[in-house]
């Protein structure tokens, strides 16, 4: 099993211990008779040994390792005794990676979000206040156009990344051709380089790989959009695929 199984009786020794769980802990001797500590000294997991002997059934994640792992305690019963314990441990590392990302990116998003909208709002109230000279009309409203245009590129992201998460699971893999992916990508980033006068290239060969074409091609766009956006004035783009 992948999963990590330990069996212990009501006092804490180690009945059954199966090789997921010693490779958990990083043990490869006998464990049968020794006590739980004698494992692992995890303070998580000796919480979920306690409530357990306790009758209670106790879930938790926890990081052990160097991985996160949901931990199951339930007690097992004779009659109406409680005789032992069962600790599972699933593996869930990816699947918390995966939230702190997601974490991560919302707090990034709610932050780029923050700054147009305060541009926004500042220069509209300044447009609104009756103040402003003629000739700074248009270039005030020059700036909301653009900073909303930001705004808009951000939620579109959101929105996107919404779609993809839903649906990523109808998605099928199949052979792609990174460079013809990256081809794509520059005939549709031509404009928005040439507006902020950096070089975008291409050079390698024909790199077949084994992935989602729609997720591959946003993720290029995405690293070259960002590229673009935040170089310096008349610099450069370089992909290459081998």
């Amino acid at each position: 099993m992948d999963e990590g199984i330990i069996l212990l009786t009501f006092e804490g020794k180690i009945v059954s211990i199966n090789s997921a769980a010693k490779r958990i802990f990083g043990y490869s001797g006998e464990a049968e008779g020794e006590n739980l500590s004698f494992v692992c000294r995890d303070i998580s997991v000796k919480e979920a040994f306690s409530e357990a002997a306790g009758g209670n059934r106790f879930e938790k994640t926890a990081e052990l390792s160097g991985g996160y792992y949901r931990i199951d305690a339930n007690p097992v019963y004779s009659g109406e005794k409680i005789f032992g314990v069962a600790l599972f441990f699933f593996d869930v590392t990816e699947k918390e990676n995966s939230e702190q990302i997601r974490r991560e990116f919302t707090a990034n998003v709610s932050h780029e979000l923050k700054t147009p909208l305060h541009s926004i709002t500042g220069f509209s109230e300044l447009m609104a206040s009756g103040i402003m000279k003629q000739e700074d009309y248009v270039p005030c409203a020059k700036r909301i156009h653009d900073e909303a245009k930001r705004m808009t590129r951000l939620i579109e992201d959101i929105i996107s990344l919404s779609h993809l998460d839903e649906n990523a699971h109808d998605m099928k893999r199949e052979t792609v051709d990174l460079y013809a992916v990256s081809e794509n990508v520059i005939k549709s980033l031509d404009v928005s380089a040439d507006a902020m006068e950096v070089e975008l290239s291409l050079s390698g060969e024909k790199t077949e790989i084994e992935g989602i074409p729609e997720l591959l091609e946003t993720i290029v766009f995405n690293l070259c959009d960002n590229a673009i956006k935040y170089n310096v004035e008349e610099g450069f783009i370089q992909i290459n695929t081998y």
